[in-house]
């Protein structure tokens, strides 16, 4: 008997299945499977490349990255499936969240998120948080105090329940964008409010997520923060050992140029953060997202959406 059961729970293992087997007495065995959840391979996720991804390439040309319009902050869902979209409006004002969907290979023409359903308001850096129960967003809808606040929405069903605006320890009466959430629920954000890095310009926080509740938002050290320039656009890791952000400066007139940079959290201090080497012409780079396989880096270049391998551009996350 030893010998079959061996064997079916071999099977079931090359399966990936959960089971019980249960002995009967005339020496057969029944298997009842509890659940079959298979988990995705990398090549089965929409951003995996068979080809390695040296330098940076556009992601969904043509639907995903429409030439006619600008695509800024984005988030994949954890499965991959379904892409998240800040994307200018067609009459060039403002912008909007729209959605996308991976099936049989491709991506599908984004739609217009429920969230985006009044023309009358701007959204931007759509976030969903690590345990994917939570859809955070920044936006000037009715009920902002500032002129763009930090927004969420919680999991209901298969979809998402009523957006509420987070309270005035992150939501200030300057502007709040770009939220990033870790897997303990410290969220990551930029302000326009005066720091004493200056009072014209953008800087990072984090609120920390304590006993259910968000504490009072910190401003982050000179390590990351630094005076005359913009740092902006935060992507935490889950484990909060990295934080990758842009960094950006108006170089003429609103024609702005910056790169991405990485601090890693380490024996409980931030490293002085490093430009990230991106072999990209672009002069702008922003809304940076690591993939949860930590194998590919995806950003913004102002435009388009982007994406390279992350040993190519030398991070060790």
């Amino acid at each position: 008997m030893d010998h079959f059961l061996k064997f079916y729970q071999s099977l079931l293992r090359k399966a990936e299945c959960l089971a019980t087997v249960h002995l009967i007495l005339a020496g057969l065995i029944f298997v009842t499977l509890n659940s079959c959840s298979k988990k995705l391979t990398s090549s089965q996720l929409s951003y995996h490349s068979e080809k390695p991804i040296h330098n940076s390439v556009i992601v969904g040309e043509g639907t995903l990255s429409k030439p006619d319009l600008v695509e800024w902050a984005f988030h994949f869902s954890a499965d991959g499936k379904v892409i998240y979209i800040q994307r200018q409006k067609e009459n060039k004002q403002g912008s909007r969240i729209y959605i996308s969907y991976y099936k049989d290979g491709s991506w599908s023409e984004p739609i217009l998120s429920p969230f985006s359903d009044n023309d009358s308001f701007r959204e931007d850096g759509p976030f969903v948080s690590p345990d994917a129960n939570h859809f955070f967003f920044g936006s000037n809808r009715k009920g902002s105090i500032g002129e763009f606040d930090i927004w969420l929405a919680k999991r209901s069903g298969k979809g998402w329940g009523t957006p509420y605006r987070l309270g005035e320890v992150i939501n200030s009466e300057y502007n709040e964008y770009l939220p990033s959430v870790a897997a303990n629920g410290n969220l990551y954000f930029e302000s326009t409010r005066p720091s004493r890095f200056g009072d014209k310009q953008t800087d990072l926080y984090v609120s920390k997520y304590v006993n259910g509740r968000y504490k009072t938002a910190e401003l982050l050290g000179e390590e990351i923060n630094t005076s005359n320039v913009n740092d902006e656009s935060p992507f935490i890791a889950p484990d909060e050992s990295y934080l990758i952000f842009a960094r950006n400066r108006d170089y003429n007139n609103n024609d702005w140029i910056g790169e991405l940079f990485i601090s890693y959290h380490r024996n409980g201090v931030w490293t002085d953060a490093q430009q990230i080497l991106l072999n990209d012409p672009s002069r702008f780079k922003y809304s940076p997202y690591v993939s949860p396989d930590k194998k590919y880096l995806f950003y913004s270049d102002g435009k388009d959406i982007k994406q390279v391998e992350v040993k190519a551009v030398g991070l060790e996350l």
